[in-house]
């Protein structure tokens, strides 16, 4: 009997336990959700405009990174906020060769505004681009 009596109280200490309540929490929307899309706009460099597309990928490794892909370049981009920057960034242009880009932006709803420089390594020109899009 003495024996039965700790096994149905070790069987209700085990169902007790089992039963419990998990903790869960909701997953939360990523930092960079709200900047992920395609932008259509204006751009700018130097005096000559264009129209141009920049896409915008999650960085799956970091909350905090973007992707920015346009024309035959992807750069990465660290958001805070409503903002985003890249730092000096080397891209290979198949018309001038090495680019160094570096610059910032920022989002408003579905609007995307940049400010960038572009470098050519071999020359060491330099320009200021400017881009004005939104989803």
């Amino acid at each position: 009997m003495k024996n039965l009596s700790i096994l149905l109280l070790f069987t209700a200490l085990v169902f007790t336990n089992s039963c419990k309540k998990e903790d869960f929490t909701e997953p939360r929307e990523r930092n960079s959700a709200k900047f992920l899309g395609v932008y259509y706009g204006n751009m700018v460099c130097g005096t000559t405009p264009s129209t141009n597309v920049f896409t915008i990928e999650d960085y799956e490794w970091d909350e905090n990174k973007v992707f920015l892909l346009f024309d035959l370049y992807v750069l990465e981009a660290t958001i805070s906020g409503n903002t985003f920057a890249f730092g000096r960034q080397s891209i290979n242009d198949p018309q001038q060769g090495t680019l160094y880009l570096q610059g910032y932006g920022s989002i408003s709803g579905n609007s995307l505004s940049m400010v960038f420089t572009a470098e050519i390594a071999a020359t060491g020109a330099s320009g200021t681009c400017t881009f004005n899009g939104s989803k």
